[in-house]
């Protein structure tokens, strides 16, 4: 099975950027920097408050300083048929996120047919609620034994 994280579901042809597009906008899209080979990350000074808003804000200013820059492509690359249709799954909704929007994180987890639960949290719920990711991780997998 599959355990998704406050993360992206996609479905078959979709995009990051088309997949959230019936959903309001996110200020900390608007601080996503590129630098002339195609890398993006999150501005730092805009980091704590969108990614980490839940954790001590030096912790998240040290995650805003080490986080790794990915290829900006992947924004609009399209997605293959998603392991969802085939396997059951697991969604952890953080309803405080303000890197996916909570409402789409209900929608793709609805879509899937994934057994969801929500925490209060950022878009990092494995640092500021680690019980509750591993809890339904632990559901999955108790799942899958009896399976």
């Amino acid at each position: 099975g599959l355990v998704y994280i406050a993360a992206f579901a996609l479905d078959e042809g979709e995009t990051i950027v088309s997949a959230g597009s019936q959903f309001p906008p996110l200020e900390a899209y608007q601080h996503l920097l590129i630098d002339s080979q195609g890398f993006a990350w999150l501005d730092p000074d805009h980091f704590p408050q969108n990614f980490a808003n839940d954790l001590d804000p030096a912790v998240a200013r040290v995650m805003a300083s080490a986080q790794a820059p990915a290829s900006a492509s992947v924004l609009n690359t399209t997605a293959g048929n998603p392991a969802w249709k085939s396997l059951p799954s697991w969604y952890l909704v953080a309803t405080k996120d303000r890197m996916i929007h909570p409402d789409q994180q209900r929608w793709m987890a609805k879509r899937s047919g994934a057994t969801t639960r929500e925490v209060e949290s950022s878009h990092v719920p494995f640092l500021s609620q680690p019980a509750a990711v591993a809890d339904i991780i632990l559901a999955a997998a108790e799942t899958a034994v009896k399976a």
